[in-house]
């Protein structure tokens, strides 16, 4: 297990070699937004409008930060953090499972012509009437 953790520790260090600073806040015409999380697979960095919250968090990618990184170094501010109104969510998609199965389809069939010969049963039966008189 440590050796697996070693190896994902490598693989994180190496993919943010090249993302841009975290601790620098992002600057907008409306709101300065504080670094919140990141996530090093997905390319993405979260950003809040309230550097002590989590609440309205917006969802950058690596690419977006450095532009807007490197506009407020020459003292300019972006009209929007994100360019379009895109979700970064994926979506879950709903599937219905049992779309060609019955939910009768693992009860077993009855055959009416057949007869029910359990003679575990008949004896649980026996006894019992010997038992009642």
């Amino acid at each position: 297990m440590k050796c697996c953790l070693n190896f994902e520790l490598d693989c994180y260090v190496d993919a943010q070699r090249s993302f841009p600073p975290k601790d620098i806040p992002l600057e907008a015409v409306d709101c300065t937004a504080w670094f919140q999380k990141l996530e090093v697979h997905k390319g993405l960095y979260w950003y809040s409008t309230d550097p002590h919250s989590t609440a309205n968090l917006i969802a950058l990618p690596v690419q977006r930060v450095r532009e807007i990184q490197a506009m407020n170094r020459k003292g300019k501010k972006v009209d929007k953090l994100k360019l379009v109104e895109e979700s970064w969510e994926v979506k879950p998609v709903s599937q219905d499972l049992l779309k060609n199965n019955s939910l009768t389809r693992f009860d077993i069939p009855e055959n009416k012509n057949q007869q029910n010969r359990n003679p575990q049963k008949r004896k649980n039966r026996r006894f019992n009437d010997k038992r009642n008189t």
